[in-house]
């Protein structure tokens, strides 16, 4: 690497950025974010398995976005099967909840043939989801194209999206 520039690759980054010294003459380290990503995808091919894991309790607007990225990503890789770790979120949005239910899922589960979506949570989390309006017991999946349930455990998650 050449004298004066340091390579640096941002958390959730996966193209490197080059930066000159000279651009920060009065600082005695470069800046470094701490944010962490709102939402990490990872495909793992050899599973047929769509990985995504929440980095924070999003704000509503910064929603779409990573809802837009994750959709992209599962058409991409025709990904039937995900598994999303929302541990770090804290409250569930009801708004988000419904559009998810009437929207998201039915709509990619069309366009994929089936989806099974097994979500990792907290204790505290998992306790509003399923007292929310919109939660749905797994009986109530029989015949859609789609079913989404909740684990605290990645282990008995992972064991549940290819036990069909």
């Amino acid at each position: 690497m050449a004298p004066g520039i340091l390579w640096v690759a941002p958390a959730g980054d996966y193209l490197p950025q080059l930066l000159h010294w000279q651009h920060f003459p009065t600082l005695s380290c470069l800046p470094v974010s701490t944010s962490p990503a709102l939402l990490h995808l990872h495909f793992k091919v050899d599973e047929d398995l769509l990985i995504g894991r929440w980095g924070y309790q999003p704000a509503q607007a910064e929603l779409a976005s990573a809802y837009e990225q994750l959709s992209e990503a599962v058409l991409a890789y025709q990904a039937r099967r995900w598994l999303l770790d929302i541990r770090q979120r804290t409250m569930p949005d009801p708004y988000t909840m419904q559009w998810l239910f009437d929207e998201f899922y039915p709509d990619l589960a069309q366009q994929l043939g089936s989806l099974r979506v097994a979500y990792l949570v907290g204790p505290s989390l998992r306790g509003l989801i399923e007292a929310g309006p919109d939660f749905q017991p797994l009986a109530w999946y029989a015949g859609k194209p789609f079913i989404v349930n909740f684990f605290g455990d990645e282990a008995t998650a992972r064991t549940w999206l290819f036990d069909d």
